[in-house]
């Protein structure tokens, strides 16, 4: 039997799953390594090179197919994306992209060298990924305009403004406000300033939260085509 031993600060996912005989890998090794994820309940795991013994999986944990081999309790992050790739939808993989292009963890060229050996569809799915992206909502909420046959720009610079996250067309501002980085008072007084200098501007800003975006999207795209449509006309 081979025994292992935790510091006191270790990632709490990465035990439990050392304790399973396991290795965190998929999305929860993603979240482990501090890239952006969806919301998941339950840690994602993948078995093997811990010997012969087996022990029952964490409440709730699910087994995810990963090219790796490596007997660590964590996924790398080359091995941790392949296995999102492999098992969830094309916003997921699209936004761990984002993240990891955005904190400059691994390049674009590395990326397609890592997708390779995947389906064409993956290699599409770096086409979409964009590491101007600074949020995951901002990753959600462009890859859905998107979708919705919108071209937003992303990360626009606005005299007297500074940038903001999203713009479509001429007037309207996009921005999305998630509680990493609009909590507090000053944050709360900033945003109310910068909503202020853009209607002076002659520019419609939005601001659009991570429960209206994930579960209440097609509510706020109907918002947007209606924003969208009356300001097409009038320029700013």
């Amino acid at each position: 039997d081979r025994c292992r031993y935790a510091w006191q600060d270790a990632v709490p996912e990465v035990v439990a799953a050392a304790r399973a005989d396991a290795t965190l890998t998929c999305v929860s090794a993603l979240a482990a390594h501090g890239l952006w994820t969806m919301p998941s309940s339950g840690l994602h795991l993948r078995r093997g090179g811990y010997g012969m013994r087996k022990r029952d999986l964490p409440v709730g944990a699910r087994l995810c197919f990963s090219p790796s081999s490596t007997v660590e309790p964590l996924d790398g992050i080359p091995a941790a994306l392949g296995a999102v790739v492999r098992h969830h939808n094309a916003e997921e993989a699209v936004m761990a992209m984002d993240s990891v292009l955005h904190r400059r963890l691994l390049t674009r060229a590395e990326l397609d060298a890592l997708l390779a050996e995947f389906p064409p569809r993956a290699r599409a799915l770096l086409a979409r990924a964009d590491s101007r992206a600074e949020s995951p909502l901002e990753s959600i909420a462009r890859q859905r305009l998107r979708v919705a046959g919108f071209r937003p720009r992303i990360q626009v610079p606005l005299p007297g403004l500074g940038r903001v996250d999203m713009m479509i067309g001429r007037r309207l501002i996009v921005e999305t406000d998630g509680r990493e980085f609009h909590t507090g008072d000053e944050s709360f007084e900033e945003d109310r300033r910068r909503d202020r200098v853009a209607a002076s501007m002659g520019l419609v800003p939005i601001r659009l939260t991570w429960n209206q975006v994930l579960y209440q999207w097609d509510e706020v795209l109907a918002d947007i085509r209606a924003i969208a449509t009356r300001t097409r006309r009038r320029r700013p």
